[in-house]
């Protein structure tokens, strides 16, 4: 590992299928935008939202004539340069979208027979790490692609690397502060009805087994679905079963209970930014709203409305 990037983190929820372009997406012309952050929502039915995280309401919505009807969300990225990619899962197409929305490009991944895309990131030196699996639903395969070339850098066995088969996975990328160095890694759950679930922590550069990350108390249901890293090195998961939030403190190798079930008795779109909160899809109000936690007590401190149901949620700086 060479150096540092910044990076964001995408995280899923739930699965459906694609609807035409939402009406009213044409209001929110793109020069009216603000400067600021932005939250980003794909819904279960392929429909994108751009939202103000600061005044908690959508100013664009968007989708893409060329996607197909799908039983699963579309996973979304963004990049350092503030481009979303997006997941076409039936046509096993990724597409490209610029800041304001405006679509730049797409390409077919598939280097597989059936390979289906589950989870993406932007890792360091902007390499596009690809998440899923071909057999049986099974996630079993990592990728690192170029994308500008679109050609495969690095591939990863799952299955050979783990020893058992995974069912779920999801995939962010952040500083190694257990591990010292402070370099970027990638940081993937693994839920697993055959095995334990755990974190692997993988090396970005080759795609190698760093260490794992393993619950041996009791504490996880063994449900981890949602990760994601803050610039300080902790990371945040979200339990499936037990509707639970996770904050580690990588300093003392522990784990903090930050919210349960009470308030978000559901899976998690999780997203940390740098000024100390989590975005989460909050289950309590139907999916479409999404809660602003703070990660150093835990309490949700605004919930604003997307829209739509949330599949999969993104930051963008």
């Amino acid at each position: 590992m060479k150096k540092k990037a910044v990076v964001s983190a995408v995280l899923p929820v739930v699965f459906g299928a694609l609807i035409i372009l939402s009406a009213g997406a044409q209001n929110a012309h793109p020069s009216i935008w603000p400067a600021h952050e932005h939250l980003i929502v794909s819904d279960e039915n392929g429909t994108i939202a751009i939202l103000d995280p600061v005044r908690g309401r959508v100013i664009n919505k968007f989708s893409h004539p060329d996607w197909l009807p799908s039983g699963a969300g579309r996973p979304i990225a963004v990049d350092p340069q503030g481009n979303l990619w997006v997941v076409d899962v039936e046509t096993k197409s990724i597409f490209v979208f610029d800041r304001l929305s405006r679509f730049l490009r797409s390409f077919t991944f598939e280097p597989v027979s059936g390979f289906k895309i589950t989870s993406l990131v932007i890792g360091p030196r902007g390499v596009l790490f690809i998440l899923g699996g071909a057999s049986s639903g099974a996630v079993d395969r990592l990728y690192g692609v170029d994308p500008s070339t679109e050609k495969i850098l690095h591939e990863c066995d799952l299955q050979s690397l783990v020893g058992t088969t995974i069912d779920v996975g999801t995939l962010t990328c952040g500083p190694d502060a257990e591990g010292g160095s402070g370099e970027h890694v990638l940081y993937m759950t693994t839920w697993s009805t055959t095995g334990p679930d755990r974190i692997l922590v993988i090396d970005p550069d080759d795609l190698t087994l760093v260490r794992t990350v393993q619950d041996t108390s009791g504490m996880f249901t063994s449900s981890l679905f949602s990760i994601a890293a803050t610039p300080g090195g902790s990371l945040v998961v979200g339990d499936f079963a037990a509707g639970t939030i996770w904050v580690s403190d990588p300093t003392q190798a522990t784990w903090n209970q930050l919210i349960m079930g009470t308030n978000l008795p559901g899976p998690f779109a999780i997203f940390c930014v740098d000024n100390g909160f989590i975005y989460a899809a909050d289950y309590d109000t139907g999916n479409t709203w999404i809660a602003k936690i703070r990660i150093s007590t835990g309490i949700v401190e605004e919930r604003f409305d997307a829209g739509i149901k949330v599949s999969y949620l993104a930051f963008r700086h």
